[in-house]
């Protein structure tokens, strides 16, 4: 019989991945803007990035697009989001 720790493991890999994406999205996202963008403001929802910030962030994030998109495929290979809406 398996242990409960075993069972939480698994958990703890899927958000710790996920946490592991989200950071990874954020510190591109800041670099290649110049902004300082929170944990708040980013969403990762089936390989998209959900921005909730203010029209004029987004605006800046979009300018930005295809070297985010590009920066992230190098970072964080096949798990890496397809698309900034």
């Amino acid at each position: 019989m398996n242990n409960l720790g075993d069972y939480l493991g698994k958990f703890k890999k899927i958000f710790s991945s996920t946490k592991f994406q989200k950071d990874a999205v954020l510190s591109i996202i800041n670099a290649a803007t110049k902004m300082q963008l929170g944990p708040d403001d980013v969403e990762i929802k089936d390989y998209k990035i959900v921005l909730k910030a203010s029209p004029a962030v987004k605006s800046t994030v979009f300018m930005y697009k295809q070297k985010i998109l590009a920066d992230l495929k190098a970072a964080l290979g096949n798990n890496a989001p397809i698309d900034i809406r």
